[in-house]
C-alpha cells in the first residue's frame, strides 16, 4: 500500500503531457501563405463498411487521391472487359 501511495504521489507531481492537457494543434487560416514545398489539401470523409461487418468506419482521404483511385479503377475495369472471353 505504501508503494501505491508513493507511485500515485510521483504521478501527481509530474508535468502533464500536452495530449493530456487538451492542447489542440494550432489552426491555420485557409488564406495563410504556403511555405515552399507545401500544398493545400482538400479532404473528403466517407463512412465505409467492410464486406463482412455491419460496423461502419469513417475514413478521410485526399480528394486528389480519390480521383486518381477512381481513374485507376476505371482503367482496370476497361482492361478486364477487353480481355473478357465473351467479346
Amino acid at each position: 500500500m505504501i508503494l501505491t501511495l508513493m507511485f500515485a504521489s510521483a504521478l501527481a507531481t509530474s508535468e502533464p503531457s500536452p495530449a493530456v492537457t487538451g492542447d489542440a494543434p494550432q489552426r491555420v487560416p485557409v488564406s495563410a501563405p504556403l511555405k515552399p514545398g507545401e500544398r493545400r489539401v482538400k479532404m473528403v470523409c466517407r463512412k465505409e463498411q467492410k464486406t463482412d461487418s455491419r460496423v461502419s468506419v469513417r475514413n478521410c482521404y485526399d480528394l486528389a487521391d480519390i480521383k486518381a483511385r477512381e481513374a485507376d479503377d476505371q482503367r482496370v475495369l476497361q482492361e478486364m472487359q477487353m480481355k473478357s472471353p465473351l467479346n
